[in-house]
């Protein structure tokens, strides 16, 4: 049993991250989180990759002298790695590694972490997703408590990045306490790496309840265009192209009473082509925002009234939860963490509504055949809540606030620090 997290004698915790802060689901989490953590008084130090030195402002909220960034192209000799193969800004993908590259990553991140702890011993290792630099934690600080964050794009890069996969699950069996977003990824997770039950627990995410929420004043009957939301990263896998051919689709009567607000960055030529079949072709009521801060995210969402997220692989999407909070009604892809962690009385009641997935070439690529199936399935989701909406049957989101506060970072810290004070 660890000692219990006191005024007097504050926890010291090192916060692990090896991507942006800020700028991804893992990047959200690591801020809200350290941010929870100073109302505890909690000692922290934190490790970020980051591209360029001005990055560190996402933690504004922290010293710089307890901020430690390892800039990829000047400490590592490439741009940064990305947890995901497509990223919201340019990256490196694991799966594209050399075992120079690897042995680099490595050495960066090694030598961040004994700088970091110089004269500065943490209670605590707090590391965010079960991939390399969790594993390089482990090894580093064999007699340190490590608990990892599972955001679950380490659940596809172990199938796309195999052979990384091998050279760190030995470390990755020795962390102490996984954290998991759902029961579904726990159970992959003990499949994987083969560990005690005790091992994994599943806390969820969080999302920022000083943020995103409901507009007390909001009257839905008022309103002379249903709009619908996407955010997240501009890309096939995340069925964005799918969702604007959908909306093409509707019958022009319908479609002009409808909006379609499209937010999100890209780092690809994929993701240029998608955002520039938007911007060039000025279709009717597609609008085309590009990255926007959380404030102005929310205020979007505080806009619309059914947010959509057709992807083909997620873990457990914040914007799910802060769309909800901010109260859209949500259609989202029939994914197995996504349809577990749901409230059913939230889809009996109609404020979610899942779309069948198409069959699957690979984890987040469609049979070609399966398009037009999948891109009606998007279509017939928008339709039944437009119909809701303008016979002033919408369901009332606001009922279910209670469901989505229980998932704020503030609840979520307090699961955490209890995990903190056990081990």
């Amino acid at each position: 049993m660890g000692r219990k997290i006191t005024k007097k004698e504050p926890l010291k915790v090192l916060y692990i991250l090896s991507q942006k802060p800020g700028n991804t689901g893992s990047g959200i989490y690591l801020k809200y989180i350290t941010k929870e953590a100073l109302r505890y008084n909690i000692d922290m130090r934190v490790i970020i990759g980051i591209s360029e030195i001005n990055e560190i402002s996402e933690l504004y909220h922290i010293p710089q002298t307890q901020i430690f960034p390892l800039i990829f192209t000047k400490d590592i000799p490439f741009i940064i790695t990305g947890m995901s193969d497509v990223m919201p800004y340019p990256s490196t993908k694991f799966s594209d590694f050399t075992d120079e590259m690897f042995y680099s990553y490595c050495k960066g991140f090694k030598a961040t972490l004994k700088y970091a702890t110089e004269n500065w011993t943490p209670d605590i290792l707090h590391s965010n997703h079960l991939w390399v630099v969790s594993a390089l934690a482990r090894s580093t600080f064999k007699d340190i408590p490590l608990v990892v964050s599972c955001h679950g794009t380490e659940l596809r890069q172990r199938i796309t990045a195999a052979k990384i996969e091998k050279k760190i699950v030995k470390d990755l069996k020795k962390v102490d306490i996984i954290l998991a977003l759902t029961e579904e990824q726990k159970s992959t997770i003990l499949k994987w790496l083969k560990i005690p039950e005790q091992k994994v627990v599943v806390t969820g995410s969080g999302y920022a309840n000083d943020i995103f929420y409901c507009n007390q004043n909001i009257n839905l009957q008022n309103k002379d265009f249903f709009t619908v939301i996407y955010a997240g990263k501009i890309s096939s896998a995340k069925g964005v192209p799918y969702l604007i051919d959908a909306f093409k689709g509707l019958n022009e009567k319908v479609r002009n009473k409808i909006k379609l607000y499209i937010v999100g960055d890209y780092s690809s030529a994929e993701g240029e082509r998608i955002r520039n079949s938007i911007v060039s072709e000025h279709f009717p009521n597609i609008y085309f925002f590009g990255k926007l801060s959380q404030q102005e995210l929310a205020d979007k969402l505080r806009e619309s009234q059914l947010f959509i997220l057709p992807s083909f692989f997620e873990g457990l999407p914040l914007v799910v939860m802060e769309s909800i909070a901010c109260g859209c009604a949500v259609v989202v892809s029939e994914l197995p963490d996504i349809s577990l962690w749901i409230n059913r009385e939230l889809v009996d009641n109609e404020v979610v509504k899942f779309i069948q997935l198409p069959e699957m070439e690979s984890i987040d690529t469609p049979i070609d055949s399966q398009i037009d199936y999948f891109t009606n399935n998007i279509k017939e989701a928008i339709l039944c809540y437009a119909n809701k909406f303008f016979n002033k049957e919408y369901p009332d989101v606001k009922r279910f606030r209670s469901f989505i506060t229980q998932h704020s970072f503030e609840n979520l810290f307090k699961k955490i620090v209890g995990i903190y004070s056990r081990i």
